[in-house]
């Protein structure tokens, strides 16, 4: 059976688009831009927060030049620092999931483009954070998904194994993270994803993260 599990963030464990869009419309209204909906800023997640600012002005119309869009990014990231765990919440049966997996022996890590001083902190929040043996988020030195070099750096410091490794996420950069790191993949089908998770081929699509165990139970492993 697969003992070695990544898991993205936004979309997939936590409920992160409302205090992202707080953030995202905090920022535009910065620069004398309407805000977005919640809905709609959920499927402008992921990437980054680069890539949803970028994506935020965008999608209300406003053209931005590279400088300025560099200096929003800067002013979202200060205020979403300190309020990225106002109304984000668990998904219903994470925190009983994780813990049920833990204790069947799992490695637990998370791989998100989030910062990762920020996905540390909403995870400690969340009261989860015990539950990885690693957390890898967006930094300078470290490509963003879909590139899989976080992918691999997940199963050494989690002490897993790469053919015994599965990535649980709710996107194609999370599907495509995987394929790329040649690892089988796990959608959700409630997260941020434009395109619905069964459509994008992943290994198997979950409707509740209780259904997770047996989802992994269904795939075959090579190694």
């Amino acid at each position: 059976m697969h003992d070695t599990l990544i898991f993205d963030l936004d979309g997939t464990l936590v409920h992160s688009a409302p205090d992202l869009a707080h953030s995202l419309n905090h920022t535009m209204a910065r620069y004398g831009v309407a805000p977005l909906t919640m809905e709609t800023v959920s499927l402008l997640i992921g990437g980054g927060i680069p890539k949803l600012v970028e994506r935020g002005f965008r999608e209300a119309g406003c053209r931005m030049t590279s400088r300025k869009l560099e200096e929003a990014t800067r002013t979202f990231e200060r205020h979403y620092a300190k309020n990225a765990v106002v109304d984000s919440e668990l998904y219903p049966g994470a925190k009983s999931v994780l813990d049920a997996l833990r204790a069947a022996g799992m490695k637990l890590s998370i791989c998100t483009n989030k910062l990762e001083p920020i996905a540390k902190d909403i995870l400690e929040k969340l009261r989860i954070a015990h539950c990885f043996e690693a957390i890898l988020g967006g930094h300078a030195k470290r490509p963003r998904k879909p590139d899989p070099s976080a992918l691999w750096e997940a199963v050494d410091k989690s002490g897993g194994s790469a053919e015994r490794t599965v990535m649980i996420g709710d996107s194609k950069v999370d599907l495509d993270a995987a394929r790329a790191a040649r690892i089988p993949v796990i959608l959700v089908s409630f997260g941020y994803s434009k395109v619905p998770a069964a459509q994008l081929g992943p290994d198997a699509v979950i409707d509740s993260l209780t259904d997770l165990p047996e989802a992994l139970a269904s795939l075959r492993v090579d190694a």
